[in-house]
């Protein structure tokens, strides 16, 4: 079962999105601008067809964001950690509209930089994308999440908005995307999220790179991961545990941020 999914209304695709945690998926708001509030919407893996059930929460109409409510339980689905972007980097979206589109792939050529929607709105917190799968029209893949690589592996650094024309032949899209960096999310939705994740995409970086020789030690690396390993599949067992109580499930659910923030940025971290 996958994070990513594809957004349904009925028979109709309307685009992609995905978990950031339990109760919320992101998704680009031109992807459900006519769907109320009310409506219940299929969230459906492209990948396995299991489906999930959900409602528009929010809306940023003039960043292009929209936040859905997930209704059904996420039990299974691992959600990356939250991180920030960085210049020149490789990034990679898992989603696909269907399994006979390809997987977009590319580097990260602006990591935070401002740009005007198509819808005329501002984002203060946009990616300016290269992909290396030109496909001349990336319909479809709006919504989807946008990953980079980390110590602790794949890493949501933001959310597919837009495709920049290609200036030759505007009915092409050139290999320029645009996304919404996951600051630009919290800073539009910050009330529904865990303080936590504002303190991560705050807080000083320490090197990405586990064999630069700064910041995390490989052997280090590998024992945090070991640890967040063996602390997951705890909390699964808690979680599927009747005579658990929702305090100590609450209680062990609080430990993940920092645990996030510690295998990124090392013991250092207050």
């Amino acid at each position: 079962m996958t994070y990513f999914v594809q957004l349904k209304l009925g028979t109709k695709v309307l685009g992609a999105g995905f978990l950031v945690n339990r109760h919320w998926a992101v998704t680009a708001y031109h992807c459900v601008k006519r769907v109320s509030s009310s409506t219940e919407i299929e969230l459906v893996s492209v990948e396995d067809n299991s489906v999930l059930t959900g409602r528009i929460e929010a809306q940023s109409a003039e960043r292009d964001l929209a936040i859905i409510e997930v209704t059904s339980s996420t039990r299974g689905r691992k959600v990356p950690a939250v991180d920030r972007a960085a210049d020149g980097v490789a990034w990679k979206s898992p989603y696909r509209p269907t399994k006979a589109d390809p997987f977009l792939v590319g580097s990260i050529h602006r990591a935070s930089v401002e740009f005007e929607c198509e819808g005329g709105g501002q984002i203060a917190h946009g990616m300016q994308l290269r992909t290396d799968s030109v496909l001349r029209n990336y319909s479809g893949y709006s919504g989807s999440p946008i990953e980079r690589e980390s110590p602790v592996g794949p890493t949501l650094v933001g959310v597919l908005i837009e495709q920049s024309p290609d200036r030759v032949d505007p009915e092409l899209s050139s290999n320029i995307l645009w996304a919404a960096g996951m600051r630009e999310v919290i800073s539009a939705f910050g009330f529904l999220f865990d303080r936590q994740f504002e303190k991560l995409l705050d807080s000083p970086r320490g090197a990405i790179d586990p064999t630069s020789g700064v910041g995390l030690t490989a052997a280090k690396t590998r024992s945090v991961v070991n640890e967040l390993t063996e602390f997951y599949s705890e909390l699964e067992t808690l979680s599927n545990d009747p005579n658990a109580s929702v305090e100590a499930i609450s209680t062990a659910r609080a430990r993940i941020p920092s645990m996030i923030i510690k295998a990124e940025f090392g013991d250092n971290v207050r």
